[in-house]
């Protein structure tokens, strides 16, 4: 539970930019969640030893906007349902990500279990995670950096919908939809894909960095 809790608080806390946030964001999260009525913030702080009023300060009169971070747990709770349901049927979900970001600084208990949770993702049929390995060197695609491409069932409707880059940056996130720019970005996604392992080489690899690097 403590390992599914850091993993789960790593990813929800990091919009925040300053490290000592992101660690009184997992403080307070880990406080909620501990036994007992009370969930003010003195009894809590004494439960978890640290000092009230800086967890009191984070929750109350901190000036760091919230909004990411909402964001971003939605979009874990929504993201989760999508890929799990049912009906109508889950979206498909192909993935491509850089060994690098698998080998991320961090506590070791908190990336295994978040590699473990990406291998237990991998196993959905609809979902398909590979691996870009740091021996290929950087790909044309790479440049890009970072980016989702959004593509839409045809249903009925006379004319589609058009495919959508969705791109975040330090002011904002960008939704690109310009036939120059759906191009651009497919040929980068083309790039890195031709690159990357298979996904079972990819769910194996994952397996040995959780195992190796982080303990899990």
């Amino acid at each position: 539970m403590r390992q599914r809790l850091e993993a789960f608080a790593a990813d929800v806390f990091t919009p925040l930019v300053r490290s000592d946030q992101r660690a009184k964001g997992e403080t307070y999260l880990r406080g909620l969640l501990l036994d007992g009525r009370r969930k003010s913030m003195q009894p809590m702080a004494d439960r978890l030893g640290v000092d009230h009023q800086g967890l009191q300060q984070f929750v109350t009169t901190s000036t760091w906007d919230t909004t990411a971070v909402r964001m971003r747990l939605a979009a874990r709770a929504v993201g989760v349902k999508l890929l799990r349901r049912r009906l109508p049927p889950p979206p498909r979900l192909d993935v491509v990500l850089s060994e690098a970001v698998l080998r991320v600084a961090g506590g070791p208990a908190t990336m295994a279990a978040q590699l473990r949770h990406l291998r237990e993702v991998t196993a959905l049929p609809h979902v398909s995670v590979r691996v870009l390995p740091l021996a290929v060197g950087l790909p044309d695609g790479a440049e890009a950096g970072s980016f989702t491409l959004l593509e839409f069932p045809f249903v009925s409707r006379a004319v589609p919908e058009v495919p959508v880059v969705y791109q975040e940056s330090v002011t904002g996130a960008l939704y690109l939809d310009r036939p120059a720019e759906l191009a651009a970005f497919e040929r980068a996604w083309a790039s890195i894909g031709a690159l990357a392992l298979d996904p079972d080489q990819s769910r194996r690899l994952i397996g040995k960095i959780a195992e190796q690097v982080h303990g899990g």
